[in-house]
This record gives structure tokens, C-alpha cells and sequence, in this order.
């Protein structure tokens, strides 16, 4: 049986539901305006603080000041500040070379330094590179660049210069190594980094050490795998230590000789889509035993190959 209310009671329910409607929707607004202001609020803060000191550092400091160096540093700063030990700030330049060195092909005359006392000393020699072609070798110091001392031209002026530069052009460095300097003119090109090399131990097992993982490591690592495939192998280790760095396309290709085909990694955003970020290829994969070996400082796509083995 139906029931009928009245007028009355029908506008009252209506209001009622209007009233509740518009508390609820004045409350998650001023909640989201809250927030916003606080947000406001604290940026203006932030700002301000930053400006106190900037105007006491560039009255007081004794030192000059380079204003792209201190930008640069309030960049890295505030990516710093997110507990985030993934995240960073690249420079152009810096975003550029990061670029090269994830593609497995780099422009230049192969070498990575660090800051010694003012100089550039080589921390690394990359493999098939000009520098290693002209015997340079790790622990090398170079104390100038392109004819200028590394100490009056400062240390990132001087790195810039080694790390980037068109293909066949030439850089002047010299060297200095048990305490003799020579000067060596080296051409710049681009070359493919070696980022795994194999090893045949006597029990059958190929020892694959990585020190790199880039777009080209699981050709590399295929490569490597062919190259022993007229031997009795019984078994592989895959040395992940110290490897932070690498996409997960990259990890996939990894894993293709190893695994079948996978979905290995997925993204997950905020918006709560996700995308395929790492899937390994259909094919032979092997049957055989594998170890591997990671330490703490095993993270990225190399934790993710671990893990999936």
C-alpha cells in the first residue's frame, strides 16, 4: 500500500537533506582550503628564510658568490628534504651525461673523476674508450685541462670539459702519474660501455660480474652466453653488488636468458592506473641452478633481477 506525506514534511525533508549536503560540502572545503593555505603559508615562510640568508650570506661571506652554483644547490636541497634517497637534481649537462650512461653508449674520452685537492683524479677508465687506448689508468691525477690548471680553473670547469664534448674533437690533459706530468691530446667518440663481464670457473659455472646496468647489458649478457655455449656450463652466478642504477626495461632484458616470459615489473600511480614497466621476452630460458649475489648497497633494477630470480 502506497503512503502519502504531506507537503510540509516533503519540504522539510528536502531542506534537511540540503542543510547536511551543505555542511558536508563547506566542511571538505574548508579543510582543502585550510590545507592550501597552510601550504601558501609555508612557502612564503620558506622563501623568506631563504632570503634572510642570502642577504646576510652576500653581506658577511668572504667568498665570492656563484649564483647558479647556489640556485643549483636549493634545488638538490628541496629533493633532499622529501626522504626520498631515489630522488635528485640534475643539471642539464648532468641530466644529459645521466642520459648517455643509462643508453650504454658514451661521447667522450672515457673517464669518470673525483675532486683530490683541487685536481681531478680518474676513478674510472672505461673499457674500449680513448683514454684507455692512451694508457690512462685509475689514481691517474689530472692537474689541467685543455692547457689551464685544474686548481685556477676550479674543479667543475674542469670536469665539464672531460666529460663532455662532440665526437672528434680533441681535449688536451695532462697527466700526472709517480710524479711525472705528461700531456696527452686525446679524440673524443662515442664508444659502448662494458657493463658485465663472464668468467668460466672450473666447476662449469659462468661468474657474471656487473658493474653497470644499461639499455645494452642484457645484449651483453646474451653475447657473453654465447660465447660459451660450446662449454659443458653447469650453473651461473649473477654478482649484483653495488649496483644502485638501471631501468626495469633493462632488468627485463636481463632476465630474458633466465626466466620465462613475465611481467616483472608494473608501475603503480597516484591515480591508481598502472603500466607495464619491465616484461621479459618469450623464448629459451634456462633450467639450470643460479646464485645470486647481492649487499646492501643492491637497490633499483638490480634488486628487482635478484628478487625475480
Amino acid at each position: 500500500m502506497n503512503k502519502k506525506i504531506s507537503l510540509g514534511i516533503a519540504i522539510s525533508l528536502i531542506a534537511i537533506a540540503c542543510a547536511v549536503t551543505f555542511v558536508v560540502t563547506m566542511t571538505v572545503s574548508l579543510n582543502m582550503y585550510n590545507d592550501k593555505i597552510a601550504g601558501v603559508q609555508q612557502r612564503e615562510e620558506i622563501n623568506t628564510r631563504i632570503q634572510e640568508i642570502d642577504a646576510f650570506v652576500r653581506n658577511y661571506s668572504i667568498y665570492s658568490i656563484d649564483d647558479t652554483n647556489v640556485k643549483t644547490g636549493i634545488y638538490d636541497g628541496f629533493l633532499s628534504g622529501i626522504s626520498d634517497k631515489h630522488s635528485g637534481y640534475y643539471t642539464t649537462d648532468e641530466y644529459y651525461y645521466r642520459n648517455m650512461l643509462e643508453s650504454g653508449t658514451l661521447t667522450g674520452i672515457g673517464i669518470e673523476t673525483a675532486n683530490d685537492g683541487g685536481y681531478a683524479k680518474i676513478t674510472t677508465v672505461y673499457e674500449n674508450s680513448p683514454a684507455a687506448a692512451e694508457g690512462l689508468a685509475v689514481g691517474d691525477i689530472i692537474s689541467a685541462v685543455g692547457g689551464e690548471n685544474v686548481l685556477e680553473i676550479g674543479y667543475e670547469a674542469a670536469s665539464s670539459q672531460i666529460r663532455f664534448g662532440d665526437e672528434g674533437t680533441k681535449l688536451s690533459v695532462t697527466v700526472r702519474k709517480g710524479g711525472e706530468e705528461t700531456v696527452h691530446n686525446i679524440a673524443r667518440k662515442a664508444f659502448e660501455i662494458s657493463s658485465v663481464t663472464g668468467t668460466f670457473l672450473d666447476n662449469g659455472i659462468l661468474y657474471l660480474d656487473f658493474s653497470a646496468i644499461h639499455n645494452l647489458t642484457g645484449t651483453q649478457v646474451q653475447t657473453i652466453i654465447e660465447e660459451h655455449a660450446d662449454k659443458a656450463v653447469t650453473g651461473y652466478i649473477l654478482d649484483l653488488r653495488n649496483l644502485e642504477s638501471g631501468n626495469y626495461t633493462s632488468a627485463a632484458a636481463i632476465l630474458d636468458p633466465f626466466v620465462n616470459q613475465m611481467t616483472v615489473a608494473t608501475a603503480l600511480y597516484r591515480n591508481n592506473s598502472t603500466t607495464v614497466i619491465g616484461e621479459t621476452k618469450a623464448g629459451k630460458f634456462t633450467t639450470l641452478p643460479i646464485s645470486v649475489i647481492t649487499n646492501e648497497k643492491t637497490g633499483g633494477a638490480a634488486e628487482l633481477i635478484a628478487v625475480t630470480l
